[in-house]
């Protein structure tokens, strides 16, 4: 995929490089990163990625998308943003194909019930013949296949993942 289709809902600066070069894949992990991936650095509680772009590079990443100035080879696309962590759920959506815009979203907020009543809604709509999906506190359910849910809500990258493989398993809506 172009980076400029990934880039194409933010608000950036392109500091190095180009905009127009292929990528392998979106990556927001150090230990994830494979060649010619876009890696989104993000600040975080015991880590900040941005310490880390010599590693980064030295594992294959062609492009970053950084919210401070970084020091990288001049081959290496640099993208600055306000916030990296808004633009990694941007770029993911993009990424995965804005699984959400395919699929009728249903989100329960909340104290008390939210499990159950996302439960119940999922299987409302599938009485009614509406293929759906689960996001939940103890599972994600698409289709049969079962995933352990780590997080009441998944990280954004994680998150856009669950919707495509919902679209990709026929449903058209989804609860969370």
């Amino acid at each position: 995929m172009k980076l400029q289709q990934l880039i194409e809902e933010l608000d950036y600066n392109l500091i190095q490089g180009s905009t127009d070069i292929s990528i392998s894949e979106v990556v927001n992990h150090t230990a994830k990163v494979t060649a010619d991936s876009l890696f989104v650095c993000v600040k975080g509680v015991r880590m900040d990625s941005h310490d880390m772009v010599d590693e980064i590079i030295h594992n294959g990443a062609r492009a970053l998308i950084v919210s401070r100035e970084v020091s990288v080879p001049s081959h290496i696309t640099v993208i600055r943003v306000e916030d990296t962590t808004v633009a990694l759920a941007k770029v993911a959506a993009a990424y995965f194909e804005y699984p959400a815009r395919k699929l009728r979203m249903i989100g329960i907020t909340g104290t008390k019930g939210k499990t159950t009543t996302s439960y119940m809604v999922k299987q409302i709509l599938e009485d009614a013949g509406i293929k759906t999906g689960l996001i939940g506190t103890i599972e994600v359910l698409i289709g049969d296949k079962k995933h352990a849910s780590l997080n009441t809500t998944p990280e954004s990258f994680t998150l856009q993942s669950y919707l495509k493989d919902m679209v990709d398993a026929g449903c058209t809506s989804a609860v969370m």
